[in-house]
């Protein structure tokens, strides 16, 4: 039932999810078709802290001075502010060189 479920919500195709869950349970190996069955279900969140990460950042780059910031602009801050490596290992110097050699 769960592996049916899955399948729909992942938009995957539900007869190859299920043989392949019955050839893993008989031949003790993933079989090509439950791999993306594997792939898909290691992309779901255990936990809401990312999310709630997400929310924090959005709080903090739109303060109510900038609310009229465009949806486009939030949503680049936040993945910059989410996903790049900290400040302090950024190297700017050779963007900025490349900026002066225009």
């Amino acid at each position: 039932m769960e592996i049916r479920k899955l399948s729909n919500r992942l938009q995957l195709n539900e007869r190859e999810m299920i043989r392949g869950f019955r050839e893993y349970f008989t031949k003790k190996t993933y079989p090509e078709t439950l791999l993306l069955l594997i792939r898909a279900t290691h992309t779901i969140s255990i936990s809401s802290s990312e999310c709630e990460r997400g929310f924090s950042q959005m709080n903090l780059i739109i303060p109510p001075i900038r609310a009229s910031l465009m949806t486009k602009t939030v949503s680049s801050l936040i993945f910059i502010t989410l996903v790049s490596p900290p400040l302090t290992f950024f190297e700017p110097s050779k963007y900025v060189d490349s900026w002066l050699l225009r």
